[in-house]
């Protein structure tokens, strides 16, 4: 075993870790970045940490506003940085500020469409029990009866798992209040959506 291996971070050494998000997420890139597959001096790993609030951010990135005047940071390019994404995960916000709007609207439009499909996902944490289906959800922040017709204006579908737990938990009940929103709903994007929409309209 090379010494570069070697000097791979013990995972013990976390144990008496000051407990707090910034600390795991540390922890996580300090044990991956030390896998000999990534130890490549080709290989890496680069994070960018925004903040602010996140509509207004997911604006920014998607208008180039965000890395417009940013400079070089340690040879890294900011204005390099991609701005569309594989991979979107707005945990509950959407929740607090407009619920499913808040996810087309700004989340969508920052999906990946070319090439294999990308995935935007979202959930319901303080408003959970109001929702008894999916679908009364979806209606009152788009004024969209289905995830049908959401499909045909955004060229965004419910991926597989998320329609199975849509389809078993539609219409129960758990101390009077829905549970459909309790699993984080995930919609898909990509070349294989953009053509069944195009094939449905040639009907």
């Amino acid at each position: 075993m090379s010494s570069r291996v070697s000097s791979r971070p013990d995972p013990q050494n976390y144990a008496q870790c000051s407990p707090g998000v910034l600390s795991y997420v540390a922890t996580f890139f300090d044990l991956v970045g030390g896998m000999p597959s990534l130890m490549r001096e080709e290989s890496q790993i680069v994070i960018e940490v925004v903040l602010g609030e996140m509509t207004g951010t997911l604006e920014s990135l998607r208008y180039g506003l965000i890395r417009e005047n940013q400079k070089h940071i340690r040879g890294l390019d900011p204005r390099k940085f991609p701005d569309r994404y594989d991979g979107i995960d707005l945990s509950n916000i959407p929740d607090y500020v407009g619920g499913a709007l808040t996810t087309f609207l700004h989340g969508v439009p920052l999906l990946r469409v070319q090439g294999a499909s990308s995935r935007i996902r979202s959930y319901a944490l303080r408003n959970l029990t109001v929702w008894v289906t999916h679908d009364r959800f979806l209606a009152e922040y788009l004024l969209l009866a289905d995830s049908r017709r959401i499909k045909s204006h955004f060229r965004t579908a419910l991926k597989e798992r998320s329609v199975h737990f849509e389809q078993f938990l539609s219409g129960q009940l758990i101390g009077g209040g829905g549970c459909v929103m309790v699993e984080g709903f995930e919609w898909e994007r990509g070349a294989s959506v953009v053509e069944s929409r195009s094939n449905a309209g040639k009907h």
